[in-house]
């Protein structure tokens, strides 16, 4: 202070700065003589200043007043002057900028724009901050040093006066305590003061991340860049908490600072002395406690700072904390994915906290840096602060909250490339490759390269690239690329293909160029190839030149196309340039064409002159060949004039072809046709002695062979045509050759030797019968009276015509008849043998038995039935006695196969419904008899079975030892087995009369698996109403019973499946009886609940059932009790039960489960139904319980812990049989009816059963009709009766024509459910019956006059 009034101080630099500073010199520290000497100097220098100027100050500085000041006042302007003018501004330090921006921070930002106001009120802070140091530099001066507080008197308010006098026994206690505290609190230690002081001024603003840079950031980070600046931030922050740094470097350190701090601290005495360890422990322990506070606070502030960047604080301005995370979308098979991961993200932004916890755990204890040897040192050499576990959770959380709901963002921009969804999962390739793989049109793949040319064009200019999503900053850079690239890689596949097909159609079109001008320029041989030349190059000018120019036109499409996708290979642009070049050069190929066909034409035409001229020389020879025939009369040369004969008609029928062609080339030059009339008239002249010499060599030919031949060879039949043929040829040859003698003589001769051979065709019938037989042969011999069995199998025809046979032909003819017949019998019955060979029996594996069964036995049965009529037939035939015993032993043994068939099939069933219930040991231990026989008959089947298998064929059963036999001792044993079996299931339903419910194949399933219990469960709906399962425990005890609709039942007792042994109907009897036990035990304490609850909360708190009957129950007795009390208490009692209604119907309409909605709906049933008949009783006026409007209704009374039902006079007790949660139909009074009449036939042990039709889809579709405002719309059927029913009038049944007007629709009243409606519809009342003579139909329909009096009729009854 001294310096600074005296000048001698140095300047010091203004702001926050981060240099360790010398400590200064205080004027505490100057020796109190120092002092005074200097206060007095200053006095002396102001008093002298005074004198020399020979005024006061306050006059030279004061303008003049009215009145002199006083000398107070001129003590006070002298003051002030001296502060104004008396100390040197140049040594007084000015007011650091830091300040002043502290003080800026705090001013709005709305304001911060009026930067002239600012300035102005910035230099007036600073000119008071100024004034402000020289007045306290003034009064520092001034200040006696003599002047003690302690010796001031206290002016004390007069309240406060009589305290001063009074005794103070506390004091001594509060100078100790006072005393006390300067020794041990060491929180007011000057030097915690100053590290206070060293924190708050300097390091309060301090973060482990700079949140700034962050905030002044323009470009996205990377996770790895953002998680590289933390890591620098906060190494940075331990530099400045931790490192020294030479004194030039700007900036200041923590923990060196404090350090010397505590060194400088030490020096002045204010730190314990090392001789009293325990009170240096202490004090930097406070010291530690302090500085980890600092860390503390350091990290909270640092924490939260970096939450808010991640999570946005409410109150901040900014449109983003930072700039944002680079989130990549990349392209990974078939799906799209970010890059980094969330998962990622919040790994690496909650690793900060960890980071910046650790950076500030390493900072040491003071005292270990400022003793060697400290003696402390259990208490650890680092600082630890604390940060609560539950503050770092919560900002975790935020954080891990704000990225995954950050997330959403992108997530949802990812949806924006679901239009690509077939190139992400590769969908565009496999439908790519599919269209590939068909026949497509060059313009369709066109398309599709298109198509995906844009698609490739609108992923990669329209996708926004970049997007701003919230903490993210999406990049779609890599995705864009991928997708592209498989859009481009299809379109690319479909190019190729394009480019394949435009190359395979270019080489196609050259080749047909190539093919159309090889034609065209070949030299053709004859005329005919000449003018198919000739047609084929026209056709090719006149129709395929026009489509080839087509193609080409195509081609150039296509290449302009492609021009623009593909580079060509030289091989390519070489063959296309060939494609074009060919059709300019096609105009040469067709002139060169033309000439070629103007030479040959002119060569062809006079080759086909002369050709011409030689063919008639060729006529005349064949005419003088035909006249050489004239001269021909040798029978014996008759093979060599037939040669001739032949050879000449060979060369007329090429003749006739070599005229065909001549007429061709003729008509192809345009020249008339020549005629050729010479050829025909000389065929015309040969084919008579064709035929001739055809006819006479054929029949030597065969008269040989039947006259010299075996007799076997020669079939009789046959013979006779053939003569007949050959005679009527020769006729007519005869005839025609009256002008040729020699011709003539040939022809007579031949036929006279056709009919000496036709006299002999009744003997040769009879020789060469092939039925002939030694027996036939001897009985003919016998006839003759010599032997004509022939002696070897060489015997000709020849041997027996010189023997003079004809006189005998009468009685050969029956013999060879015989024959014949006996004959066709033998071959028959080889036929039939012929066809059992290659039948077979088929044979079937059975399951996994080790035997077999027959299959497919029809083909067999058919041809069966067939042969044994045929054998009969034949056995009753008069020419079957040579074969008898054969045709006996072939009908018995069918007879005996169909025997065996009948009876194997017939154990063939019956051990086949055996075989499973048998093959159970559970059965076979139930029934020992039966399964002894069963094993004997199943032992006899799989030998039989096996023999068979052996042999296959059909008649290999009929030799097999006794299989007849013991087929039908087997039948006779599956008999007995069968009587046994129903025996037994007879028992066991009279035992478990529920069982009469199910089949035999059933039941017996049931008793096959008695060690499984379970295998019962699909047969409970069968036995027991509503009983669908029971749930079985680990032991297989019974617990629950449970319904089709699921709701299950526990009961009373459990019942042991175990402890029947087997036995099913012992613990089904078991079952039934536990069902009524804990059904009546059910419904007795749901009748002691009912009056404790509300009825709300009752129905859905108990079983469907049990609420219907406690229901009906109650409903009973209450309206018993309000008979009695009267009138009043009946209509009460109706208002009670609408009331009722109602709260059911509120909570149908509100949310239900669904065995809780199943009750109510069948409740509303009953309950409407109750409310109908209580409202009826109302109407009536009922007064006594035994009225019969009461007694016809069904009651229910809980009567000594039994249910009973009464209807009348008739009661019954209720069955406890389990019903499940099931609907209610609507209650008509046709229901109740059938109630009274079943229930009294009932009631007399008689039966019953409702007959006639439901007749309810009328009432059906009117409750639809009154339910349509809730439906929103009408049924479609109400058309029907569109116009009052009138459409009805021609319906088939008279009693629906009787429906067919207004009134009977306006007075239907249906019950729909609603509350208060009617429970039953009104019945139609038109008095007339299904039977009645009014509406027997007598034409197609009912006239409109007969409706009119049939209605007329209806209201005179009623």
């Amino acid at each position: 202070m001294e310096d600074v009034l005296c000048g001698r101080s140095g300047s010091r630099g203004a702001g926050l700065t981060f240099e360790p500073s010398k400590p200064r010199s205080n004027s505490h520290k100057q020796p109190k003589k120092d002092r005074e000497h200097f206060r007095s100097s200053l006095v002396s220098i102001i008093l002298q200043q005074e004198s020399d100027t020979g005024k006061t100050v306050v006059e030279d500085s004061q303008p003049p007043t009215c009145g002199s000041p006083t000398a107070t006042e001129k003590d006070i302007l002298r003051y002030y002057y001296y502060i104004r003018n008396g100390i040197d501004t140049e040594h007084v330090a000015a007011m650091e900028d830091s300040w002043l921006e502290n003080v800026l921070e705090l001013v709005p930002s709305h304001l911060k724009r009026l930067t002239r106001t600012i300035e102005l009120l910035s230099d007036e802070m600073r000119d008071d901050y100024l004034l402000s140091v020289k007045k306290a530099i003034v009064d520092f001066v001034l200040r006696d040093p003599r002047e003690n507080n302690e010796d001031k008197v206290k002016d004390l308010p007069p309240h406060r006066a009589e305290m001063e006098v009074v005794p103070k026994p506390w004091n001594r206690s509060f100078l100790h305590a006072q005393k006390r505290m300067q020794d041990k609190l060491h929180s007011i230690n000057l030097t915690m003061l100053q590290v206070l002081d060293l924190w708050h001024v300097h390091f309060k603003k301090m973060r482990l991340i700079d949140i700034e840079e962050f905030h002044n950031r323009q470009e996205s980070m990377e996770l790895s860049v953002f998680q590289h600046l933390v890591t620098r931030h906060i190494e940075c922050a331990k530099d400045i908490l931790l490192k020294k740094q030479v004194r030039q470097e700007k900036g200041r350190q923590w923990f060196p600072e404090v350090q010397h701090i505590y060194y400088q601290g030490n020096k002045r005495k204010l730190v314990p002395s090392n001789s009293n360890t325990a009170k240096l422990q202490s004090f930097f322990n406070c010291v530690a406690a302090l500085m980890t506070g600092q860390l503390q606070s350091l990290v909270l502030d640092s924490t939260l700072d970096y939450t808010h960047l991640i999570s946005q604080n409410p109150l901040s301005v900014r449109a983003y904390e930072h700039p944002g995370f680079v989130l990549r979308l990349i392209l990974d098979g078939k799906d799209i994915k970010f890059e980094p991961e969330f998962k990622d993200f919040e790994v690496v932004l909650l690793n900060v906290y960890d980071i910046m916890l650790k950076s500030v755990s390493l900072v040491p204890r003071v005292e270990t840096k400022l003793y060697s040897e400290w003696p402390g040192a259990q208490t650890g050499g680092f600082l630890k602060p604390i940060v609560l576990p539950e503050i770092l959770e919560a900002q975790q959380e935020e954080v891990r909250r704000v990225v995954w709901l950050e997330s959403a963002g992108p997530r949802e921009h990812v949806h924006l490339y679901d239009k690509y969804a077939s190139l992400v999962s590769h969908q565009a390739e496999e439908d790519v490759e599919h269209f590939l793989r068909k026949q497509n049109s060059f313009q369709e793949i066109m398309i599709e390269v298109t198509r995906y040319q844009q698609l490739a064009d609108q992923i990669q200019y329209n996708s926004s690239k970049v997007v701003r999503l919230g903490l993210f900053e999406v990049h779609a850079h890599e995705l864009i690329r991928s997708l592209v690239k498989r859009a481009e890689g299809l379109r690319q596949k479909l190019v190729a293909r394009m480019l394949e097909d435009h190359q395979k159609l270019n080489k196609k079109l050259c080749d047909e160029f190539e093919k159309i001008a090889e034609k065209a320029l070949s030299t053709p041989p004859n005329t005919q190839e000449l003018m198919e030349l000739k047609a084929y190059v026209e056709k090719v000018e006149a129709t395929e030149m026009p489509v080839l120019e087509k193609k080409l036109a195509d081609s150039k499409t296509r290449l302009c196309f492609l021009v623009d996708y593909v580079t060509f290979s030289p091989v390519d642009m070489r063959l296309n340039r060939q494609t074009f070049q060919w059709n300019t050069r096609m105009p040469s190929i067709f002139e060169e064409h033309r000439q070629i066909r103007r030479d040959k034409t002119e060569q062809y035409q006079s080759g086909l002159k002369l050709r011409c001229e030689r063919f008639n020389e060729e006529l005349e020879s064949y005419s003088k060949q035909v006249e050489e025939f004239l001269t021909f009369g040798d029978l014996s040369e008759i093979s060599k004039y037939l040669k001739k004969a032949q050879a000449l008609n060979s060369k007329l029928e090429a003749a006739m072809d070599k005229i065909d062609g001549f007429n061709l080339e003729e008509e192809s030059f345009g020249w008339p046709v020549t005629q050729y009339p010479l050829r025909k008239k000389v065929q015309d002249r040969l084919l008579p002695f064709l035929r001739l010499y055809e006819t006479a060599c054929e029949f030597q030919g065969q008269h040989r062979k039947w006259v010299h031949g075996p007799l076997s060879a020669v079939n009789p039949d046959k013979v006779e045509g053939d003569v007949g043929n050959y005679w009527r040829a020769l006729y007519k040859l005869e005839k025609g050759f009256q002008d040729c003698p020699k011709a003539l003589h040939i022809a007579t001769k031949v036929k006279a030797e056709v009919e000496a051979f036709k006299e002999n065709i009744p003997i040769v019938q009879v020789l060469c019968n092939p039925g002939l037989r030694d027996r036939h042969w001897e009985a003919m011999s016998t006839v003759v009276g010599f032997p004509l069995r022939p002696a070897d199998e060489g015997a000709c025809v020849a041997r027996f015509l010189p023997l003079r046979l004809e006189v005998h032909l009468p009685k050969f003819e029956g013999i060879s008849e015989s024959a014949s017949k006996e004959y066709s019998l033998e071959k028959a019955m080889e036929k039939m043998s012929l066809e059992w060979g290659d039948m077979e029996l088929s044979l079937l594996p059975y399951r996994e038995t080790g035997t077999s069964i027959l299959s497919s036995v029809d083909d067999v049965q058919m041809l069966l039935d067939d042969h044994i009529v045929k054998t009969q037939t034949m056995r009753g035939s008069p020419f079957i006695k040579p074969f008898e015993a054969e045709i006996r032993d072939w009908e018995g043994k069918l007879l005996l196969l169909q025997e065996i068939l009948d009876e194997w099939l017939k154990v063939q069933s019956t051990w086949l419904y055996l075989e499973p219930i048998f093959s159970s040991p559970d059965i076979m231990a139930q029934m020992p008899e039966e399964g002894r026989r069963f094993t004997a008959v199943d032992k006899n089947w799989r030998e039989t079975m096996k023999q068979v298998s052996l042999d296959k064929h059909v008649l290999a059963v009929v030799a097999i030892d006794k299989m007849l036999e013991k087929l039908k001792k087997s039948n006779e044993l599956l008999e007995l087995i069968l009587k046994g079996l129903n025996e037994y299931l007879e028992r066991k339903r009279l035992f478990f009369p529920r069982f009469f419910f199910l089949s035999n194949d059933e039941l017996l399933e049931i008793l096959s698996e008695t060690k499984d219990p379970t295998r019962v469960q699909p047969h409970f709906k069968k036995c027991f109403e509503g009983v669908a399962n029971v749930v079985f425990t680990d032991v297989l005890d019974i617990t629950h019973m449970m319904s089709s609709e699921g709701e299950v039942v526990e009961l009373l007792d459990i019942i042991s499946t175990s402890k029947a042994r087997g036995q099913v109907e012992k613990w089904l009897l078991e079952l039934e009886m536990g069902m009524m036990t804990s059904l009546r035990k059910v419904i007795g304490e749901a009748i002691e609940a009912y009056p404790k609850d509300l009825r709300i909360n009752f129905v859905r708190a108990w079983p469907g059932q049990t609420v219907l009957c406690v229901s009906q129950v109650y409903w009973t007795t209450d309206i018993h009790a309000a008979i009695v009390s009267g009138p009043q208490a009946l209509g009460a009692y109706l208002e009670q039960n609408n009331r009722q209604i109602d709260d059911i119907v509120t909570l149908v309409r509100g949310k239900l489960s669904k065995q809780n909605r199943v009750t109510l709906g069948a409740l509303v049933v009953l309950d409407v139904h109750g409310r109908d008949v209580l409202a009826m009783l109302v109407q009536k006026g009922i007064r006594d319980e035994n009225d019969f409007e009461w007694l016809s209704q069904l009651r229910y009374y809980w009567l000594e812990d039994q249910l009973q039902t009464k209807m009348i006079n008739a009661g019954l007790a209720y069955g406890y049989e389990y019903l499940g949660n099931t609907l209610r139909l609507v209650i008509t009074p046709l229901t109740d009816r059938c109630y009274r009449t079943l229930f009294g036939a009932l009631h007399l042990h008689l039966g019953g059963a409702p007959e006639g039709p439901a007749g309810t889809p009328y009432h059906i579709r009117a409750v639809a009709e009154e339910l349509a405002p809730e439906r929103g719309f009408l049924p479609a059927a109400s058309e029907k009766h569109g116009n009052w029913g009138s459409s009805l009038e021609m319906h088939t049944k008279p009693w629906v024509r009787a429906r067919a007007r207004r009134d009977y629709w306006e007075k239907l009243k249906p019950a729909s459910g609603r509350p208060k409606c009617p429970s039953m519809s009104e019945p139609d009342s038109w008095g007339v019956t299904k039977g009645h003579a009014d509406l027997m139909q007598q034409r197609e329909a009912t006239s409109k006059e007969q409706l009119k009096s049939l209605f007329e009729k209806a209201k005179a009854r009623h």
